[in-house]
């Protein structure tokens, strides 16, 4: 079983040293399991079109894990005009997701597009020490908060196959 710190699977040690006048200093680690996760999915309205046909992705993010991730980055180089916008940073509370729509992408040959995402999560852990070697003197506590920055990462792509080229006419033919 691994243990659970704010929703966030991992081990947090403390190490707590008290000197001979009494005074305790305090050094914290994490060591955190790489479970931290965003999921990404992307879908493309149509999957074989015509050269010049306008299709519309959907990018859906969801927040799998049991904490709040911050600084959910979606990119995708390839589209734009996406709502909401792409490159603006969400927050995304434990089971929520985000749903992005891209419309009037125009694919003019066939066409490997990928989303990813990226976020961060920071884990508070706050420790606090006393001396149980000497139980008749008094308790000394401290608490001492320790922030660790964590990223979890993500990508997806799907394709869109160009199933017949655009028919050329004269009028959009070039010159020899």
């Amino acid at each position: 079983m691994t243990p659970l710190c704010n929703g966030i699977p991992g081990d947090l040690m403390t190490t707590v040293d008290i000197d001979p006048l009494g005074q305790a200093s305090f050094a914290c680690t994490a060591v955190v399991d790489s479970l931290l996760a965003v999921q990404i999915a992307k879908e493309v309205d149509q999957s074989e079109v015509e050269a010049g046909t306008a299709v519309t992705y959907t990018i859906t993010l969801t927040n799998p894990n049991a904490i709040t991730l911050t600084n959910v980055l979606v990119t995708d180089a390839d589209v734009t005009g996406c709502s909401p916008a792409l490159g603006d940073p969400i927050t995304l509370p434990p089971a929520a997701s985000q749903l992005y729509v891209c419309a009037n992408q125009i694919i003019s040959s066939t066409t490997v597009n990928t989303a990813t995402v990226t976020a961060d999560v920071t884990l508070l852990n706050v420790a606090a020490a006393s001396a149980p070697e000497a139980p008749n003197s008094p308790v000394s506590t401290a608490a001492v908060p320790v922030t660790v920055n964590l990223m979890a990462q993500a990508s997806t792509a799907v394709t869109v196959i160009v199933i017949r080229p655009r028919q050329i006419t004269g009028s959009t033919c070039p010159l020899s």
